[in-house]
């Protein structure tokens, strides 16, 4: 069984985490995980921001971070820890509202997105992109 770990940092938008780690665990089994473990924070855009620059050095706050244990130093130990991901629900809610869409399904393809990071999917090159951006959708039309 798939072990998610979901900490709401946030206070100004309740979020369904039940939900979030329902849909965590579908995406994990669709992918052939089931005994992985990951983080997922909800922070507003502060704190995104801050972890933003603080890692990958960036001033600006963002949709998504994942950080994949995989990759760091000590990533073979433990590889059942896939690793963390943080969703800004600030972000959601300005991109829903802009797409006319639920800040829930905003935030549902972000945790998708953070998800297949840590699988080693990559939306660095072209190809890459288009393959992660056609997984989203269909993990997003199946579980979310």
């Amino acid at each position: 069984m798939n072990k998610i770990n979901i900490k709401n940092l946030q206070k100004k938008i309740k979020i369904n985490s039940r939900k979030l780690k329902t849909l965590a665990n579908n995406v994990l089994k669709s992918q052939g995980i089931v005994s992985g473990e990951l983080s997922v924070a909800l922070a507003d855009d502060p704190q995104i921001r801050d972890l933003h620059k603080r890692y990958l050095n960036k001033n600006t706050a963002t949709d998504v971070l994942a950080f994949r244990m995989a990759d760091g130093e000590f990533g073979k130990i433990n590889p059942q820890i896939l690793g963390d991901v943080i969703l800004s629900v600030e972000t959601a809610q300005t991109q829903a509202m802009k797409l006319n869409l639920s800040i829930e399904s905003e935030i549902n393809l972000y945790l998708i997105h953070g998800i297949l990071h840590l699988l080693g999917f990559s939306d660095k090159t072209k190809s890459g992109y288009a393959q992660m951006k056609k997984m989203q959708e269909e993990l997003m039309n199946s579980y979310a």
